[in-house]
This record gives C-alpha cells, structure tokens and sequence, in this order.
C-alpha cells in the first residue's frame, strides 16, 4: 500500500502490511526520512491517505505444493510475518534477522538473530535451515535478497519480494520497472515477487 499525509512535503512511499484484520492495519517502519518521521510522530487520531494494496499476492505467485522457509531482514521481516500468520501450513522454518536486538521489544516471541548480540545474520540462518526440497521466500535489505538471489538462482521455488519506490502504483509511470528475462516488469503490478531466476542482476 502506498502512504502519505495529505500536507507537508514528504512523498507518498510504499508499506508493506505487518498485521491485517478487522478494518486495521499494523505497519512495521524505520522512524527515518520525513514520512516515516511524521508518522511515529503524529497523533493516534492523525489521518492519513492510503492507496492499495497493490502488486500480486504473494501466494498467487508462490508454489503452493512447497513448504518454505522465510527470510526476512529489517523491516522485511513485516510482510514474511504477515505471511507466516496467514498460511502456516506453508511455513517449515523461519530465518529472521536485525542488526540491533533493540527491535525485541516490539517483536515479543518472534525468532531473531540480532547482530549485536552473535553476529548472526538472517542470511546465516537461512543458510543452516535450508535443505533440499524447501522454497525460499525473502524479503529484506537488497544485500540480504543478493546474497539469497546468488545462492539459490537455480533453486525451484526461490522468491525475492521487491521494495522500490512506487509512483502511481497501478504500473502507468513505469517508475518501478525492472529487466527480467522475459523483458522490463513493474514491481508495483507485476511484483513485489519475483523468482531468483528472473532477477538474474540481483546479486
């Protein structure tokens, strides 16, 4: 979904849902940038303008015949949660990972490597939870989806989900493109999914 005040200077930016129920929405964010800022800093009554969601759900591009293991890296542990809330029953292991174990305190019971505390990353642990047989599905800093995208670019079944900065949202401005194989896609309608393979320049 696409988030913005309806004053002040900040560009409207994309949010990926942490939680979805009842007519609310959790989002998961950074307090850095000017939107991000204005928003942990408004009122709970503050309204907002929200567009979406948009892009194709992650289950409609997926192998749904797989269990996998989802990694996420930063605020790209939101989306893979939500996921993992959504359809446990496609879920095997989960590989989770921050730099600060600040972050504990607002992800009670989650499983996370935290840097500060081993070094471990969440790429590390993907690394020890994969085995044959198992999908990947990563959402994360664009390191973190290299270093998966490289690793398992022959992996049947191995998903990268996209951030970019999304212009209109429903594929017009073309901001958001992408080269694939099969020629330029846009992230905001054809993604934010894409198989290791058909980002052969990530990583």
């Amino acid at each position: 979904m696409i988030v913005r005040f309806p004053w002040g200077p900040a560009l409207p930016r994309a949010f990926s849902a942490l939680a979805a129920a009842d007519g609310t929405v959790d989002l998961f964010l950074k307090s850095d940038g000017l939107l991000r800022e204005a928003m942990v800093a408004a009122p709970r009554d503050a309204v907002l303008d929200v567009r979406g969601p948009y892009g194709v759900p992650y289950l409609d591009r997926i192998d749904a015949g797989r269990r996998y293991v989802l990694v996420g890296g930063g605020s790209g542990v939101a989306p893979v949660l939500h996921f993992a809330a959504t359809y446990p029953e496609l879920v095997e292991d989960v590989a989770f990972g921050f730099r600060s174990s600040g972050v504990r305190g607002l992800l009670a019971g989650v499983d996370l490597a935290c840097e500060d505390e081993t070094g471990e990353t969440a790429d590390d642990r993907l690394r020890a939870r994969w085995r044959e047989g198992l999908g990947v599905l990563a959402c994360g800093p664009e390191p973190l989806l290299g270093s998966v995208a490289r690793r398992h670019r022959e992996t049947p079944a191995a998903y990268v989900s996209l951030e970019a900065r999304l212009g209109c949202g429903y594929g017009a401005c073309l901001g958001c493109s992408i080269p694939t194989p099969e020629g330029m896609r846009r992230v905001c309608v054809d993604g934010p999914l894409f198989a290791c393979s058909e980002v052969p320049w990530l990583g």
